[in-house]
């Protein structure tokens, strides 16, 4: 039988720089499925705020495949910089440090990811 989350059956992970529900993991499909999935609402940016090539996020240990669902924002690694809007995917690889923010005050750019194997 499959198994049904939403948002609203997992407890959110909230930072400064972002929301992240965790929905696919080895605690809500009581398995391991050999990778995670969840929404992540990244939240705005000011450009003066930007982070520099070396203060980005960590690169994880798998690949990360990101669909936007809403809003616009900008993905930047320590080789690019790219703006994303809805409707759009991208894929981060392995080890590529990155950070994800909103170019937009009222509104964060809202992310589903799955964490590849």
């Amino acid at each position: 039988m499959p198994t049904v989350l939403s948002s609203e059956d997992v407890v959110p992970h909230d930072t400064d720089a972002r929301r992240i529900w965790r929905l696919l993991t080895p605690e809500t499909c009581g398995a391991h499925l050999g990778a995670v999935a969840g929404l992540v609402a990244y939240k705005y940016r000011a450009p003066v705020d930007e982070p520099s090539a070396d203060l980005l996020g960590e690169g994880h240990a798998r690949a990360e495949f990101y669909y936007v669902a809403q809003g616009t924002g900008v993905v930047r690694t320590p080789t690019e910089r790219l703006e994303v809007a809805a409707g759009q995917a991208f894929v981060i690889e392995a080890g590529i440090p990155h950070t994800i923010w909103s170019d937009r005050p009222e509104e964060p750019v809202l992310t589903f990811y799955v964490s590849l194997k």
